[in-house]
């Protein structure tokens, strides 16, 4: 477990200094802000779209972190050689896959945190008699951003971490004057964060043995393909071919189902079922996280094997 937790944390801690991290985080919350002005468009739907717009956000963000972290960190140690140096000692090569594996989680979900945090803050501005809270702890939040940075800067896997544990408090704290949906959003950013551990685990499988450029397109298209299975059954009911049907078949096994992760919040109110019958909410997340989980222990397992085949030494 010390070997894991050395990786996990020498693999947290780069991410951190990587600057697309905080390109992408930049952007979601500004595409998070941005549903206060499509909510200001149609009033009526205002809390819908907000957390609509915030949660598709948050999940298109974490999905291509999870693409690029996944797709890079492994092949950076090879690529630098650093692997010809862990591998010799007293590391499985289990142990070095799953420690890559668990820091990059580690960062998605302060990096949903963050963002989470951030859309709970947005939907409580909804509330006029709470939006002088908003901006006071808006103002908190760059205050507290700032003195981390500048106090834990040499300890870059320790302030990402406290900063999400505080995003997540103020915004809970201003949710819960306001009164929105609190629930919600945490179902939605659970779904987020289980499909961004799934999409990981594709992106180390396809770059135990690829480029990271090969790596980011194979699992952006296993990704999609996955986002679109659930059309398969409507197509393998229409077209009268076995050979098609087979084909669907496989394709169903071998794809992750992403459409059990999609944040909607029409489909955890229940408006829309997304399984054969209809699932409380959180039992819905409850089978998504089990089902996402198990997939990923499998493609690491495949992962493994591939590792465990290649010559470092």
């Amino acid at each position: 477990m010390g070997a894991i937790a050395a990786i996990a944390l020498n693999t947290f801690r780069e991410a951190v200094r990587d600057r697309v991290l905080y390109s992408m985080l930049i952007f979601a919350v500004g595409l998070i802000v941005f549903s206060l002005v499509l909510g200001r468009i149609a009033p009526q739907e205002q809390f819908r779209l907000t957390i609509d717009v915030g949660l598709a956000a948050i999940s298109l963000m974490t999905v291509l972190l999870a693409i690029i972290l996944g797709g890079t960190n492994l092949f950076k140690e090879i690529e630098r050689k650093t692997v010809y140096f862990i591998l010799p000692q007293p590391i499985a090569r289990w142990q070095f896959l799953v420690g890559k594996f668990v820091g990059m989680a580690w960062v998605l979900v302060a990096t949903v945190a963050v963002m989470g945090g951030t859309l709970l803050t947005v939907m409580a501005w909804n509330d006029r008699d709470v939006q002088s809270w908003v901006l006071a702890f808006s103002l908190i939040d760059v205050v507290v951003v700032i003195l981390l940075f500048v106090l834990l800067r040499r300890r870059p896997y320790l302030w990402p971490s406290i900063l999400a544990v505080w995003m997540v408090a103020s915004g809970v704290l201003l949710s819960s004057w306001a009164q929105t949906r609190i629930e919600l959003v945490f179902q939605g950013l659970s779904l987020i964060v289980t499909e961004g551990v799934v999409v990981s685990s594709l992106a180390l499988l396809f770059s135990s043995f690829s480029t990271p450029f090969l790596s980011g397109i194979m699992t952006f298209m296993v990704f999609v393909g996955g986002r679109e299975l659930q059309w398969l059954d409507e197509l393998s009911r229409r077209v009268d071919d076995p050979g098609v049907s087979r084909l669907i078949a496989v394709i169903k096994v071998v794809f992750p189902n992403c459409y059990l992760f999609v944040p909607s919040a029409n489909v955890l109110e229940g408006r829309y079922v997304i399984t054969d019958t209809p699932m409380a909410p959180w039992h819905l997340v409850g089978d998504a996280s089990v089902y996402g989980l198990l997939y990923s222990a499998i493609v690491l397992a495949i992962a493994g094997l591939i590792l465990w085949r290649r010559d470092f030494v």
